[in-house]
């Protein structure tokens, strides 16, 4: 029974690192708002845009 537990959590465990990844992938490179320039303005954060 606690091996089934232990498969458990780490199938779990996985699942949801793979879940994090998925989120932090589509909020870096999701899009910000600066008001440097005086208004607001919406900027992308592709991965393109970030390399450069």
């Amino acid at each position: 029974m606690i091996e089934d537990i232990e498969a458990i959590l780490a199938s779990l465990y996985e699942e949801k690192q793979q879940a994090i990844a998925v989120d932090w992938t589509a909020y870096i490179a999701g899009t910000f708002t600066s008001s440097a320039f005086g208004e607001p303005h919406l900027y992308s954060s592709a991965i393109d845009d970030q390399v450069n």
